[in-house]
Formats: structure tokens, C-alpha cells, sequence
């Protein structure tokens, strides 16, 4: 699937903080500033790693930066039918955040 592509064409030292910020977007914040505050990132630093999904997403920079997305079949790629990814995504991010 074409999304699944994308997904593996980040970088292998990346996909934890992508995954991290695409959860978070989809169950704390919308807001870029409150994302990157909560995962102790620089605003530079949240943009590189959203830039590896620039052909789903895009941030918004007028007023509000906000995560936008292309497509809304992405997020529903992200939760698939019976929740395996998004589920397999908030086990990963428990477990960073308790790793530290």
C-alpha cells in the first residue's frame, strides 16, 4: 500500500518519534508547539521528523501550527479496521516514555 511505503522509508532511527508525534497528534494535541513540548523537542527538530510524511502531511504556519493532513485515509491507515496500529503505537510510546 502507498502508505506503508512512505512508513518505511523513514529512517530507522526516526520512526520512534514519528510514530510518537502522529499518536500524540491523534490523542493529546493538534497544536505543534504543545507536541513538541510534551516529546522535549525544538521546533527545528519536529519539523525534520514530520518531514519524512511531507507527501501526507504538512504544518501549518499561519496563526495556529497545526499538523494538517493531506489525506484523511491516512489516519485511517494509521488506525486500520481493528486498531492494530494505533494500538501497536501507544504500546511503543508507553514504553519510551517509561524507559527514561
Amino acid at each position: 500500500m502507498f502508505y506503508d511505503l512512505i512508513m518505511d522509508q523513514i529512517p530507522p532511527n526516526v520512526v520512534p518519534m514519528v510514530r510518537k508525534i502522529l499518536l500524540l497528534h491523534h490523542t493529546v494535541s493538534r497544536n505543534v508547539f504543545r507536541l513538541a513540548n510534551i516529546l522535549g523537542l525544538f521546533r527545528e527538530e519536529f519539523y525534520a521528523s514530520c518531514g519524512f510524511l511531507q507527501s501526507v502531511l504538512f504544518l501549518e504556519t499561519d496563526g495556529d501550527e497545526r499538523i494538517r493532513y493531506y489525506y484523511s485515509s491516512f489516519m485511517e491507515y494509521m488506525e486500520d479496521q481493528d486498531g492494530r496500529r494505533i494500538s501497536a503505537f501507544m504500546v511503543m510510546l508507553c514504553r519510551s516514555f517509561t524507559r527514561k
